[in-house]
């Protein structure tokens, strides 16, 4: 019985020795790997396609890990710590930086990229890399690239004006038209952070930032409804300028045009006494008397003045001129002489004349 005992004992003792050996072969094998140091994927580090604010950088590690990338915008050609490039990467403080990147790997021997998005065209950049693997183990060197950025490349839209109605008595809206000449934001120049300023001249103004590459102003912000009569044109410009410094203006000239009276400009509506100038006219009752009227008025918008010898435009709307005899503009009876009134032959006036279509000389 006794021996049995120790049989089964000395059994179990050992499955427990084997199950601890394995485990202790499964650490033995694991734990020069968490210690390596990662390498870089063949090909890798490299520099893919330049731009003239990006830099597409390839890279990929054989293992789980880390990736660590700092970009300046200059030519440092001195040997790097990996521990600063990590330091930096992950909180940069030294000048010059304008790129970094903590970048996790998770599929090991593959090869992956990262947009460094920089701020300078035309520039010579330095790229540094290092990796570390999961257990945070650096790699022993730096990896340096170099990369230079394309010239910026001009600003390339079409634009327009578009105004429908001028007369401000009916809405004048203007509508400021942008179209991209190219949708490649490297030939068109419309780079996110791309900054616009609209002014409509009359006072008010606006100002955008593209969010995105190829991003214009919304619709309404190049919409406006010109409603002062301060002027009959008005000179609109529009200015853009890109995050690497290219610039771009246009100007355009909107057109307000009024009845002839001052509540819509500078017009206003007289008759007077041609001989006198007058605008009241004393007769007598019971005498015949003689009176030429001249029209006094003074059109709307006739000597618009803009700067920097844009073209003005005036006023050539055409006129209807009517004469009403005894009447207002509306129509109502105002004579208060007793009897008939002849005027110009015709007897019992209140009288109208027919439609004049006069020119603006």
């Amino acid at each position: 019985m006794a021996k049995s005992l120790n049989l089964d004992l000395r059994k179990k003792l050992n499955m427990k020795m084997k199950r601890i050996f394995i485990l202790f072969s499964i650490l033995v094998l694991t734990f020069p790997k968490i210690l390596s140091q990662p390498t870089w994927v063949p090909t890798t580090p490299s520099v893919g396609t330049i731009r003239p604010l990006s830099i597409d950088v390839n890279y990929g590690i054989n293992m789980v890990g880390t990736v660590y990338i700092v970009v300046v915008n200059y030519n440092n050609g001195f040997v790097q710590a990996p521990a600063l490039i990590k330091a930096q990467a992950i909180a940069p403080t030294l000048p010059g930086i304008v790129f970094t990147a903590v970048l996790p790997v998770v599929t090991a021997n593959t090869i992956l990229q990262v947009t460094a998005n920089v701020i300078n065209a035309n520039t010579y950049h330095t790229i540094f890399l290092v990796a570390a693997n999961g257990a945070g183990t650096l790699q022993a060197t730096v990896v340096r690239l170099n990369a230079t950025t394309l010239p910026c490349p001009k600003i390339n839209i079409l634009t327009g004006f578009t105004q429908p109605v001028v007369c401000i008595n009916k809405g004048t809206v203007a509508t400021f038209l942008t179209v991209l000449a190219d949708p490649n934001p490297d030939n068109n120049g419309i780079y996110k952070g791309t900054q616009w300023t609209l002014d409509w001249g009359d006072g008010n103004t606006a100002t955008y930032t593209s969010v995105a590459d190829n991003d214009l102003p919304p619709l309404a912000l190049r919409t406006h409804t010109y409603s002062t009569i301060t002027a009959c044109n008005y000179v609109f410009s529009n200015g853009v300028r890109n995050p690497c410094g290219e610039t771009r203006a246009v100007q355009y000239v909107a057109v307000v045009h009024g009845r002839d009276i001052p509540s819509d400009g500078d017009g206003v509506l007289l008759i007077v006494d041609n001989a006198s100038g007058s605008t009241t006219i004393n007769v007598c009752a019971g005498t015949q008397t003689t009176v030429t009227l001249r029209d006094n008025s003074t059109w709307d918008c006739q000597n618009p003045v803009l700067p920097g010898g844009l073209t003005a435009v005036p006023n050539t709307d055409p006129r209807n001129i009517e004469w009403l005899y005894g009447r207002d503009p509306v129509g109502a009876i105002t004579n208060t002489i007793t009897g008939n009134v002849a005027i110009a032959g015709l007897g019992n006036a209140p009288q109208a004349s027919g439609r004049l279509f006069p020119i603006a000389a």
